[in-house]
C-alpha cells in the first residue's frame, strides 16, 4: 500500500513539471530512454537532455520533500 502511495506522489509531482522537463523525466524513467536516445525523439541536444533531467529531479525532489508526512528524506534516485 505504501509503494502505491509513493508511486501515485511520485506521478502527480513528475505531472507538476514544465512540459519539456516532465517529457525527459518520462522518456528517461518510464520508457527507459538514454540520454543521446531522448535527444533524438525529441530534437534537442543531448547536453539539453543532461541539464533538463538534471533541473527537472532537482525540482522533483524539492517537491516530494516539502510533501513528504513520514519525515524521511528519501532521494530521487538519479541514476
Amino acid at each position: 500500500l505504501l509503494r502505491k502511495e509513493q508511486f501515485a506522489g511520485l506521478r502527480d509531482a513528475v505531472n507538476t513539471l514544465p512540459a519539456r522537463r516532465r517529457e525527459v523525466v518520462s522518456l528517461r524513467y518510464f520508457a527507459e530512454l538514454h540520454n543521446h536516445e531522448i535527444a533524438q525523439v525529441l530534437g534537442i541536444d543531448e547536453r539539453t537532455v543532461g541539464s533538463t533531467l538534471s533541473r527537472a529531479l532537482d525540482e522533483l525532489q524539492r517537491l516530494l520533500s516539502t510533501s513528504d508526512t513520514s519525515g524521511s528524506n528519501e532521494q530521487v534516485d538519479r541514476g
